[in-house]
């Protein structure tokens, strides 16, 4: 072997050796620091899925239901009539003296009298007149409150013209038959779709409730979307274009029990949303176990997850 043979041998070697350990070096687990660890429960990854049309299904032999549109009251203005009674009525007696003259003249009298017993000469003449003038207003007044209590009381008939309150008959209903609107008259004010017999809308409630017993349950052909995707499914009431409706398992979640059957569920852990620092930098992972220490061991720069 020559000179250069044993550099070139040589040299590969060390290449060789460098590169293998290397290799190992890069192959050989690394771990991470953990930063945070989140639980990801049902709920906040619940997906929901949104109606966008619904048609009702058509049952064969079921009758053809007129819905309801609109409906207003028909109503019968009260009459008026005459209503009269009896009345107990106080009047002011009569009055035969309406000035009061006599309780006037009376008052001046006694008035006078009591005025002339008061002072001597002149002084007497004008008490005497002060006194009569007094005593004359005084027995005016008096005369006049007696005339005031002296009444009498009659029965009279009184009568008064009374409205009765207004009478609401019916209804009248505006209903879409397969399309096409026509207006019934109904006894009571309906809030659920009318069955349609033989071409009649039915409005007697027995025969309306008759009828209704012996239907089957009214089904819905649903079209909602989820994310990009469209889907179908048939439900026993119908939802509001526009309505949000849990999605789980394939389908849409509408009973009482189903939905009972999330809620009890929905912060049920399913997983982990675990972030790490490594020397390339901040990373996440989702995990389904919670990690048990501060690390996570990485394989080529990548979580290894157990």
């Amino acid at each position: 072997m020559n000179k250069h043979m044993l550099t070139g041998v040589l040299l590969g070697t060390i290449i060789a050796t460098a590169g293998g350990a290397y290799a190992i070096r890069s192959a050989s687990p690394q771990s991470a620091a953990i930063v945070s660890v989140t639980p990801i429960t049902i709920g906040m990854e619940q997906q929901f899925a949104t109606i966008t049309q619904v048609e009702p299904l058509v049952t064969p032999g079921a009758p053809t239901l007129a819905n309801i549109i609109s409906s207003k009251p028909i109503v019968v203005a009260g009459q008026v009539r005459e209503v009269c009674e009896e009345r107990t009525v106080t009047h002011q007696a009569p009055s035969k003296d309406e000035n009061q003259i006599a309780g006037t003249a009376a008052g001046a009298v006694i008035g006078g009298l009591l005025g002339n017993q008061v002072g001597g000469g002149n002084g007497k003449k004008a008490a005497t007149a002060l006194g009569a003038i007094a005593g004359g207003l005084i027995g005016k007044s008096a005369q006049a409150q007696h005339q005031q209590q002296q009444t009498y009381q009659t029965v009279e008939q009184v009568c008064n013209n009374v409205r009765e309150p207004d009478q609401t008959t019916g209804y009248e209903v505006t209903v879409n038959v397969e399309g096409q609107h026509q207006t019934i008259t109904a006894s009571y004010l309906p809030k659920q779709p009318l069955p349609v017999v033989n071409g009649e809308i039915i409005t007697d409630i027995n025969k309306v409730k008759a009828i209704k017993a012996n239907m089957p349950p009214p089904m819905y052909e649903v079209t909602y979307s989820l994310g990009d995707k469209l889907g179908m499914s048939t439900l026993a009431k119908a939802p509001e274009v526009g309505t949000e409706i849990p999605f789980e398992f394939g389908q849409l979640l509408t009973t009482p029990e189903q939905l009972a059957n999330l809620k009890a569920r929905e912060n049920t852990v399913i997983a982990y949303n675990v972030m790490y620092q490594s020397d390339a930098g901040i990373g996440n992972v989702r995990m389904t176990q919670h990690p048990t220490g501060d690390t996570l061991q990485l394989k080529r720069g990548e979580p290894v997850i157990p």
